[in-house]
């Protein structure tokens, strides 16, 4: 589990290593992408992605030419995407201005960076970063970047970026530089099958956006079939709803899976079945919740930006963002129109 330290996202000082906390953003800090609390409720296929820190990173406003910024590595997670470096990219924006690589052992990386107020996202070496120890600038000074609306993103490995050429490719990382958002990647590879305990997670945390990608591990990992299906996204909606009653949700049905799409799994649905049962589900909800949508997955991405049969490469995980952002970027601006104004929270 990757450790950092900090408290929440006030950025207020965290003991023993000032300041911390508030640089690193897309999971509770010192906690990780899941609380241990939730550990036993969880399959362990499900803790064990949770320990890969996918969407973790460390954004700052630059005054400074320079950052030493010290990691830990660990051994590397087998459930971190296999097609990464073991390097931090720096980004401004939708640019990416530097990458710099991490030593085997970890230590010091100095990362350049320009004396310019801009905001910057270091995107960390996801498959064995172990724990952030400390960052300091060079030749001036650093600073947290103003809170952005949060948006947590439950799914698959597809959510946590399998297959992409770097962290910064996969498509919450995308959708959160071009739109403000920050994002929590909520992936796991392998799993995320509508866990009720990942929804019950959900719901404790602070949220502007919530979407929710999942069904792929339904058809194969543990057989599910269309009526399990809607009643899983329907507990798993209602869980999420308990503590965002209001929150803008965004339900992307199954991407395409061309083995899957007419082939029955061991308890005789195909994927399209699935794909059929999870949007049918969404459009009955959403005429009583105005808050959900559905993103339907199936024509997002074409066969041959399928790296593997499965997985989306950088150009689907941009074709996956180019569709999804502007939807949550106008829910988001639709939810505050609409949010009372009587101190109430979402």
């Amino acid at each position: 589990m990757l450790s950092v330290a900090g408290e929440d996202r006030s950025g207020k000082p965290a003991e023993g290593l000032p300041e911390l906390g508030a640089f690193v953003r897309g999971c509770r800090a010192g906690v990780g992408r899941l609380g241990e609390d939730v550990r036993p409720r969880l399959p362990a296929d499900t803790w064990s992605a949770a320990a890969v820190p996918a969407g973790v990173v460390v954004e700052l406003v630059s005054h400074a030419q320079a950052l030493v910024l010290v990691l830990e590595t660990a051994p590397r997670h087998p459930l971190a995407a296999p097609t990464t470096g073991d390097h931090v990219t720096v980004w401004q924006g939708e640019r990416k201005v530097g990458q710099v690589e991490v030593p085997a052992d970890g230590g010091p990386v100095t990362v350049p960076l320009r004396p310019d107020g801009a905001a910057y996202t270091l995107h960390l070496p996801e498959a064995r970063l172990g724990r952030i120890v400390s960052l300091e600038p060079v030749r001036g000074r650093v600073e947290p970047v103003a809170d952005r609306p949060r948006w947590l993103a439950y799914g698959d490995s597809i959510t946590q970026g399998w297959s992409v050429s770097d962290p910064a490719c996969a498509y919450p990382a995308t959708v959160a530089r071009r739109y403000g958002f920050e994002a929590w990647n909520l992936g796991f590879a392998g799993a995320a099958r509508g866990e009720i305990a990942a929804a019950q997670y959900l719901a404790t945390l602070e949220a502007d956006v919530i979407s929710l990608a999942f069904g792929t591990n339904n058809w194969s990992v543990l057989p599910t079939g269309p009526q399990h299906m809607a009643g899983l996204l329907r507990d798993f909606v209602a869980v999420v709803r308990s503590g965002h009653p209001r929150t803008p949700l965004v339900v992307i049905s199954p991407l395409l899976r061309p083995e899957a799409e007419d082939r029955p799994n061991a308890v005789g649905a195909t994927l399209a079945d699935l794909r059929h049962a999870v949007e049918e589900t969404v459009g009955e909800l959403a005429r009583e919740d105005r808050a959900l949508r559905l993103l339907a997955g199936g024509e997002l991405v074409g066969a041959g930006e399928l790296v593997d049969g499965i997985h989306p490469g950088d150009a689907g995980h941009r074709r996956i963002a180019d569709a999804l952002g502007p939807v949550l970027a106008q829910m988001v601006e639709a939810g505050r129109a609409a949010a009372p104004d009587d101190g109430t929270t979402r």
